[in-house]
């Protein structure tokens, strides 16, 4: 590693807070339509004038956006993914993480006695920030076409049920509905969750006799019936390892033999570095949460103990920063 590549990520942090202010602001909105002054900006924004003008031309240089005769308008990239309207707005996303940005001021705080800095339940204290929290991982999900990869590398056309546990948004059910005509899928997640997910589902008005919601604590409360297909997409990262052994073992009881469970994360190396994203993200749970990024032996180490054999590890695509774990019952 060279000093130019130290200056490169103890910088880091300056475009990733321009880029969510840039989102707070609802600047690429503004520059959606048509290419605008930095005056133009500021006067329909309410923004000053000056300080619009220095943030537009560090998006500028970013190339987030494009610049020419003193006007600006968005990239193709920006209109497709930062613009609130989009269908694939990974705003949502920039917007959830910036609400952690006071918390990750506070990380010397975790590392020094261990516990997450905030104090909330699982996004379920408030409930715009609840489905500020729900529509992140939507988007994130829809803008990269998440859904369709791990469905691409499943083979799962033969089920009948599935059970997307702590599915929030139900991004990844909707894809199996898709695919598999006969499927029936119930999502669980915690009451607050369900009424995001409940208005999302009404943007799929073709699935709504298809999706049971099941209002549940998947670590408090008994998981009902059984299913072909379990699917645990993100979640074990917010959980403890003891949890998430309990869990496993739930979710067996929830499996109909011959079936099958999926366990989606960042599925780390047995050194711990790789993918590189999840030795990161799991100080983000760290700052957060109870949890972190589990290897591979851990997770099958849970699934083998909750009695699931057959176990294999799943790649997905680079951009996902993810793979499966499957088992089998």
């Amino acid at each position: 590693m060279q000093l130019e590549d130290l200056m490169h990520i103890g910088e880091g942090y300056k475009q990733a807070r321009i880029l969510q202010t840039a989102v707070m602001l609802k600047i690429f909105d503004r520059l959606a339509s048509e290419a605008r002054s930095a005056k133009g900006v500021a006067e329909s924004l309410g923004l000053d004038c000056r300080a619009t003008g220095i943030i537009l031309d560090a998006l500028a240089a970013m190339n987030v956006i494009e610049k020419k005769n003193d006007r600006y308008i968005n990239t193709e990239s920006a209109q497709r993914y930062l613009v609130s309207s989009s269908p694939t707005f990974y705003g949502a996303l920039l917007l959830h993480t910036a609400d952690g940005w006071d918390s990750w001021g506070k990380l010397d705080r975790g590392i020094k006695n261990g516990k997450p800095v905030p104090h909330h339940r699982a996004h379920q204290d408030d409930p715009a920030d609840t489905e500020r929290f729900i529509m992140a991982m939507h988007g994130l999900s829809t803008a990269g076409n998440f859904p369709a990869m791990v469905a691409d590398a499943l083979d799962i056309k033969d089920i009948g049920t599935m059970l997307d546990v702590g599915g929030g948004p139900g991004s990844f059910t909707y894809e199996f509905l898709k695919r598999i005509p006969r499927l029936q899928a119930a999502i669980l997640d915690l009451p607050g969750t369900l009424e995001v997910t409940k208005k999302v589902l009404k943007g799929h008005p073709e699935y709504k006799d298809r999706v049971k919601l099941i209002a549940a604590d998947f670590n408090e409360d008994k998981i009902t019936g059984t299913y072909d297909l379990v699917f645990v997409s993100n979640i074990i990262h917010s959980e403890s390892f003891e949890e998430n052994a309990a869990l496993m073992k739930k979710l067996f009881a929830a499996t109909n033999k011959g079936g099958l469970v999926v366990v989606k994360d960042h599925i780390m190396s047995e050194d711990g570095l790789e993918p590189a994203y999840g030795a990161i993200f799991s100080v983000h749970m760290l700052v957060h949460t109870k949890g972190r990024d589990y290897k591979l032996s851990e997770v099958k180490g849970w699934l083998e103990e909750a009695g699931y054999g057959s176990i294999k590890k799943v790649p997905l695509p680079e951009i996902t920063s993810a793979s499966m774990v499957v088992g089998k019952k």
